[in-house]
C-alpha cells in the first residue's frame, strides 16, 4: 500500500497533492505517545479492542517513512517510461503495476529491511 501511495504522490497530478504530502510528512514529527489515546478511541469504536488487529493492520497498511522513501525512488525514474506505456494504451494502474513497481524492487527491499529492523528494536536501541 505504501508503494501505491508513493506512486500517486510522485507521478499523479491532483488537487491538493502537495498539501496532502506535506501533512503526511508532518506526521513523522508527532511522537507516538501523543496518538495513543485517540488511537485507542478509534480501535474501541471499530471493535478492535482485545484483538490483534491494532498490532498488525496499521503496520501493514502504511508507513510514512516507506512512502517517503518510495516517493524519492519514483521521482528518480524517467518520465519517458510512463509516457511510452501510456502511448501503448496502458491505464494508470497498469503503468504502476507492470512497469513502475518492477523498477522500484530495490527500494521495496530496503523498505522491507527497515520494516523488520524497526519491529524488533525500541527507540533507545537505534
Amino acid at each position: 500500500m505504501s508503494s501505491l501511495a508513493a506512486y500517486a504522490f510522485a507521478r499523479l497530478h491532483f488537487i491538493g497533492r502537495d498539501l496532502a504530502f506535506s501533512v503526511l510528512l508532518s506526521t513523522l514529527m508527532v511522537p507516538g505517545v501523543v496518538t495513543l489515546i485517540p488511537l485507542y478511541i478509534i480501535y474501541r469504536n471499530i471493535g478492535w479492542i482485545e484483538t490483534h488487529y491494532p498490532l498488525i493492520v496499521p503496520r501493514i497498511l502504511h508507513s510514512v517513512f516507506a512512502i517517503f522513501l518510495l516517493w524519492q525512488f519514483f521521482k528518480s525514474i524517467p518520465q519517458e517510461l510512463e509516457d511510452a506505456a501510456e502511448i501503448d494504451g496502458a491505464s494508470t494502474f497498469q503503468i504502476y503495476w507492470k512497469i513502475m513497481l518492477r523498477q522500484v524492487k530495490p527500494a521495496l527491499a530496503a523498505v522491507g529491511i527497515f520494516g523488520f529492523w524497526t519491529r524488533g528494536t525500541t527507540s533507545s536501541d537505534r
